[in-house]
């Protein structure tokens, strides 16, 4: 089979970040874009699974976690440069205070809380998940996910530091994670059902939009997000395999907006800025982190991003 990378999956994967970035940038409107992040870490699980299990059960695990760090981290650190001129503004700013800010992202940026449990679920995958049989890892999935109704059933699944403990976010993430891994190995990508893939695009922001009207019930409708939803959105997303330069661009533009967006928002907030430049920074920083980590991987590997995708 080739192992190629999936465009329907990368145009998912940027519709889930502009999502999430537009729930920043207007942030007076009831939304649900939070769910995108458990997209994120169910997409995760699935290409993970894909692309390195074999290695994994080998006892790859090292060499794993050296490329997801290499992978993520450079492109936080880079995001938190954007955040400067906010630091520099606030009173009695101290340069070894600059320095903490940079050296620890989520001071800075708010959505690297997600890149932090996204590594503490490729950590486990390394350390045991991808050694367990699909029965086990289904069970295990499964008491997880029944763990995770207990905890989200009165308020959703809205866990980030500073409203939920760590054991709750990290259950957040493994669980669809775990969901991941097992649907590539019983997928394979070949779904047995799937939606049309011009109808799983539209479907993201509708179901993140719709999630906003059970308020009384946002527990189950998150869960239902996760259990139903993106499963069939990474069904969807199968169903358009390679040569679409608009999902390939969009997969490369996803984690830079994602990660650099919230620094941008802030500095702009703090000098009184309205929406229609937070918007503008936004997207204008996502795009330069982009074009500098292309040029740092076209450095390193001698291969551009998007002709590898």
């Amino acid at each position: 089979m080739h192992r190629g990378r999936l465009d329907g999956l990368d145009g998912l994967r940027g519709i889930a970040a502009l999502c999430v970035f537009l729930s920043h940038v207007f942030p007076g409107y009831p939304t649900s874009a939070y769910l995108a992040v458990d997209f994120f870490f169910m997409l995760s699980g699935y290409v993970m699974a894909r692309s390195y299990e074999q290695r994994l059960a080998a006892g790859g695990g090292r060499a794993f976690m050296l490329a997801r760090v290499r992978r993520l981290c450079p492109t936080i650190l880079l995001s938190g440069l954007f955040a400067l001129p906010w630091l520099l503004s606030q009173p009695d700013t101290s340069a070894t205070f600059v320095l903490v800010c940079l050296a620890l992202p989520l001071l800075i940026n708010f959505p690297a809380w997600s890149i932090g449990a996204e590594l503490f679920a490729n950590l486990v995958h390394a350390l045991g998940l991808a050694r367990l049989g699909t029965p086990r890892l289904a069970l295990l999935g499964t008491v997880s996910f029944a763990a995770l109704v207990v905890t989200a059933w009165g308020h959703g699944l809205d866990f980030v530091p500073g409203r939920a403990v760590w054991w709750a976010i990290g259950l957040r993430a493994l669980v669809p994670y775990i969901a991941g891994i097992v649907l590539h190995r019983l997928w394979r990508d070949q779904p047995p059902f799937a939606p049309s893939a011009s109808l799983t695009f539209a479907a993201m922001p509708v179901a993140l939009a719709l999630a906003t009207l059970f308020p009384a019930t946002r527990g189950w409708a998150d869960l239902a997000f996760m259990a139903l939803i993106c499963p069939l959105l990474i069904a969807g997303g199968l169903r358009r395999g390679q040569g679409s330069r608009l999902a390939q661009v969009a997969g490369a533009f996803s984690f830079p907006l994602y990660a650099a967006h919230a620094p941008a928002i802030l500095t702009l907030q703090a000098f009184g800025l309205g929406w229609p430049w937070r918007l503008a920074a936004g997207l204008a920083a996502g795009a330069l982190v982009m074009i500098v980590m292309e040029r740092m991987h076209t450095h390193s590997t001698g291969a551009p991003v998007l002709k590898a995708a």
